[in-house]
């Protein structure tokens, strides 16, 4: 039998568990000894439930859930142990059972020991297999190849609990209202037209819908009960009973947005059934356009994708890691996916020519090689020379590699990792089926990757990146793969380490990890509030500093006492609270020097900093704002400072282990579990966790810099202290291993300054130079010289051995650059300058307390095609101004 949770109620404060619904008829115990169809749920996760660990991972269960369809259709959870699972998972990745179409011998409900028979359904096609593509064709003139109708049900809970309103869930799905940014228009991008949702169907649905697309249904079920199987049957037999049509009916998919969940299982934000038409949202997660394409990727039969090393997500593709962002969301999907896409019946996205997509055999016995150029997914329709997307190199097993160009543009111009690089992929099922991805390299230009004892030959297989061009007309990565004695490891320019068997990599611990930082020492700009910072040496560092305790809840009260202890000195300026309830409320905040131990009852021991009668507070799980405090709480350094927050409409918070022990810190904060009162000063609850944002500001002495101490101070300029401020240097390095005609880069100024020459890394010889500038970025300029300003031209300069400075002397124009500005500079060199391979183009490299210096790009020629991402080698001179 189903076991449900309970959960219980007392007033209007959440303190305990609410009853559910008992003897439910939503979800039945299966009647017989076999399910008409396995139905995979694949989650994601809410962001803030995301944890991470000590290598800054993001730690989260990604694995499937798995449904038995009944005969009448209703669904229920399958039971099994850990391991039976673990088979499970093997056979849907695998692409033995797929979700939907496929059935496995069962004991009732319980998963069996031993072997898993998967078997076809019982012959009828279930109704909650997502609905087929014309068969075997290629053709997209049909509409409704094209055209994908979808259906958003708007959920309201039996306490009145409901979404936002239908007007904003159409405009935020569909665009209905003028929004740029929604799923409807990034699935169109990302498939070039030939997957378009729409909310025309074949059916008139106008007395039912309250906006375009959205059709409002009640629920005779709490969003407080504890299970989301019993919430998303109800809101199914509703939208059903409403319209009097079987799910999916008319319908290529359905999309149930929720409030809310207020249970302790509410980690996700979002799931959707596999190989099927149906996903739901809760919150916010609706109006993120990657969540949505990421389920709707489910919906696709696409499955998850892992990051290097099978940990983490995939940030270059939207099954890994979605974009949180109602306006940020274009990004697409990785190689492995795109291949799928192109070859499975999901409209076959990437089909026009026949080498839009590319398999290579290397055969079992090497001396084999294959070489080619490559396009990313945003190129798709401007590839006139009809270079694949995708190249998938056959393994001889289901596990088989995919090589990408994560060109970052257009479609894909969001994309968070690997930015121009090409990313080598491994998944199974052929590339046909759902299979879980793992991202095993990213390649920057001249870098190489190697698979030992390839198909168990004992030779090596090496894919290399030879040349990445970005070019606005023609953008293209030239790719070689080698098997066996043509891969001569002397003739390539940089090796990473050999790696295992392909067999043996999806559990091995990462070999490239990604690197924290590849900056020799702390800078200003690096949002880290260093020892040596302060809000008025380093603001970007210091100021208006944001410190989440947690968000997770599973209680709450009135009130809320908790101390904290600072290592430096702060100023606390304001909170943001986790509300119970939403709407209009008053919420004050009371503060007092040292512990509220002992203080607990007494009013008059605190001071009350923050009343404000009209706050409006957010649901549950969102950060309701209160606004800057009239006066800002000082913490001097090694001191505590107890806060005591109340509001009329009810905080949650979360249960502690021991009262006064630390919860969480940051490099300026402890923060202590503390309590919860049932009334203001009333009876208190312990322990119990505060959850909420801390703003404030890293405040200490700024007179602790002297002129004369060789740092110039936020109260210092070329004026006021000369020996501190003027003839100031940043060096960026001098390694280098690559080079060509020029260098592109930018600066950004943490305060006012003027940049009057630079050190350059250059070949040896006589040559001709040239030092350009503009303000701002100079993405979008790169091939436009009447963008920028010449502020250096010298003819046959003397130019020393590489790895050696070469002065220019002094700009023919200062460039001045105001403080939290950004200045772009184009160095070029007859003779070619040298610089280092960067990690990822825009990223900060160095850095002192006056500027902050970023990784750019290489140019050949004059303004020619460029290479990225390259670091700058030299040494930018400057002197500061009065900020």
């Amino acid at each position: 039998m189903m076991r449900l949770s309970s959960y219980a109620l007392a007033g209007s404060v959440c303190i305990g568990l609410v009853e559910a619904l008992r003897g439910s008829a939503l979800l039945q115990p299966a009647k017989t000894s076999q399910c008409l169809s396995i139905i995979a749920v694949a989650d994601f996760p809410d962001i803030d439930m995301l944890e991470y660990d000590s290598s800054h991972t993001i730690k989260y269960d990604d694995e499937e859930e798995f449904l038995c369809e009944l005969n009448d259709g209703h669904l229920t959870p399958i039971h099994g142990s850990k391991e039976q699972f673990k088979r499970l998972r093997s056979l849907l990745n695998g692409g033995d059972l797929v979700s939907a179409e496929s059935t496995i011998e069962m004991n009732g409900v319980d998963l069996p020991f031993g072997i898993i028979n998967v078997q076809k359904g019982y012959g009828t096609r279930s109704r909650w297999a997502r609905k087929l593509d014309l068969e075997n064709s290629n053709s997209f003139n049909a509409t409704n190849e094209l055209e994908k109708k979808v259906l958003v049900v708007s959920v309201t809970d039996v306490n009145g609990l409901h979404p936002d309103s239908p007007e904003l869930i159409s405009d935020k799905i569909f665009g209905t209202f003028g929004d740029a940014m929604t799923v409807k228009r990034q699935l169109a991008a990302c498939s070039f037209g030939k997957f378009q949702l729409t909310n025309a169907y074949s059916i008139d649905l106008s007395e039912y819908l309250s906006a375009p697309g959205v059709v409002e249904v009640d629920i005779p079920v709490s969003l407080y009960d504890g299970d989301r199987n019993v919430i998303r049957e109800a809101a199914v037999s509703a939208i059903q009973d409403k319209l009097g049509l079987t799910m999916p009916g008319p319908f290529d998919h359905v999309m149930f947005i929720l409030e809310g969940c207020y249970n302790n299982d509410c980690n996700w934000g979002a799931y959707a059934f596999v190989n099927s038409y149906l996903s739901v949202y809760k919150g916010n997660s609706y109006k993120y356009v990657g969540v949505a394409m990421h389920e709707i990727g489910h919906n696709l039969n696409l499955a998850h994708s892992r990051g290097l090393g099978g940990y983490g997500f995939d940030n270059t593709c939207t099954m890994g890691s979605a974009l949180y962002s109602d306006d940020v969301g274009a990004m697409c999907y990785n190689p492995a996916k795109n291949f799928q896409l192109a070859k499975s019946g999901n409209g076959a996205w990437y089909k026009d020519n026949p080498t839009d997509t590319h398999v290579w055999n290397s055969g079992t016995t090497g001396g084999t090689h294959w070489s080619g150029k490559i396009i990313g997914i945003a190129d798709y329709n401007n590839n006139p020379d009809h270079y694949p997307i995708v190249v998938k190199i056959e393994s001889g097993s289901p596990q088989d590699v995919f090589i990408g160009f994560n060109r970052v543009k257009d479609a894909n111009r969001d994309a968070k990792d690997a930015i121009n690089k090409v990313t080598i992929v491994q998944a199974g099922a052929d590339g046909l089926g759902y299979s879980q991805s793992f991202l095993h390299a990213t390649l920057n230009e001249g870098e190489s990757y190697v698979i030992s004892d390839w198909r168990g030959s004992g030779l090596d297989l090496m894919i290399s990146a030879n040349e990445i061009i970005l070019d606005l007309d023609s953008s293209y990565a030239s790719v070689s793969v080698a098997f066996g004695a043509v891969a001569i490891r002397g003739a390539l320019p940089t090796l990473p380490p050999l790696l295992a068997p392909i067999s043996s990599l999806i559990n091995a611990p990462s070999l490239f990890p990604t690197p924290h930082s590849f900056l020799a020492s702390h800078f200003c700009g690096d949002l880290v509030c260093n020892s040596d910072e302060n809000k008025w040496t380093c603001d970007i560092d210091c100021a208006e500093k944001e410190f989440l305790t947690t968000y997770e809840f599973d209680s709450g009260s009135k009130g809320n006492m908790f101390s904290l202890k600072a290592m430096r000195d702060v100023q606390i300026s304001s909170l943001m609270i986790n509300a119970m309830s939403r709407g209009i409320g008053e919420v004050k905040v009371y503060t007092r020097k040292g512990s509220y131990i002992g203080m607990e009852g007494f009013l008059r021991e605190w001071e009350l900093i923050y009343d404000n009668p009209s706050v409006i507070h957010l649901r549950r799980g969102e950060r309701t704002v209160l606004g800057e405090f009239e006066n800002k709480v000082l913490i001097t350094k090694d001191t505590t400072q107890s806060f005591y927050v109340t509001s009329t409409n009810g905080l949650v918070y979360k249960k502690g282990e021991k009262e006064a022990s630390v919860f969480t810190s940051d490099n300026s904060l402890i923060v202590y579990e503390g309590i919860g009162t049932l009334d203001e000063f009333g009876t208190r609850i312990a322990p119990r966790i505060w959850n909420g944002v801390i703003l404030y500001d890293v405040v200490d002495d700024p007179t602790m810099y002297q002129c004369g101490d060789g740092h110039c101070g936020s109260r210092e300029s070329s004026l006021t202290c000369a020996s501190d401020c003027i003839m100031k240097t940043l060096e960026t390095t001098f390694d280098f291993d690559s080079g060509s005609n020029g260098n592109m880069f930018t600066v950004k100024a943490v305060r006012d300054v003027s940049i009057y020459a630079l050190d350059i890394n250059a070949m040896t010889g006589l040559g001709d130079v040239k030092v350009l500038t503009r303000s701002g970025s100079y993405q979008g300029h790169e091939s436009r010289p009447s963008d920028w300003k010449v502020v250096y031209e010298r003819r046959m300069v003397t130019l020393n051995d590489r790895g050696k400075a070469t002065e220019l002397g002094d700009f023919d124009e200062v460039v001045h650059i105001s403080s939290g500005s950004s200045q772009s500079f184009y160095v070029w060199a007859q003779n070619s300058i040298v610089y280092k391979k960067g990690s990822s183009e825009g990223k900060p490299f160095a850095g002192d307390s006056s500027l902050i210096f970023y990784e750019g790009i290489g140019v050949r020629d004059y303004f020619g095609p460029y290479i990225s991402p390259r670091v700058w080698s030299g040494a930018i001179r400057y002197e500061t101004s009065v900020m």
